[in-house]
């Protein structure tokens, strides 16, 4: 009797931990595909470092990857009317189960 209490207890256990495993792996993804981007403008030269060459080496959705939606933005920071930093912000975001959550990253390139 206690065995099988404890058996049914451990069933309706598992769907709440396979959904957040689940969830989990797809905001695992998710957050890679952001870090790929901010590295590869870390290796860019400052001034090729635009939204547009960043979509281009960097689609969307990334391949391999129809689920994920990615959108890269570049800010051009000034001071005294000269550009001395960028700001990339990178966010992908993924269908699961009719929600559609999301993953950001921001860094600072200086000159």
């Amino acid at each position: 009797m206690l065995v099988s209490i404890a058996l049914i207890a451990l069933a309706a256990a598992f769907p709440p931990a396979f959904y957040a495993v689940h969830g989990g792996r797809h905001l695992t993804t998710a957050a890679a595909l952001d870090q790929e981007v901010i590295e590869g403008a870390k290796r860019l030269s400052f001034l090729a470092v635009t939204a547009a060459n960043l979509a281009a080496l960097y689609p969307s959705p990334p391949p391999g990857y129809a689920a994920y939606t990615r959108q890269i933005q570049v800010d051009d920071i000034t001071v005294g009317g000269a550009v001395v930093m960028k700001r990339v912000t990178v966010s992908t975001s993924y269908v699961l189960s009719g929600t559609q959550p999301s993953v950001g990253m921001v860094t600072l390139i200086a000159r």
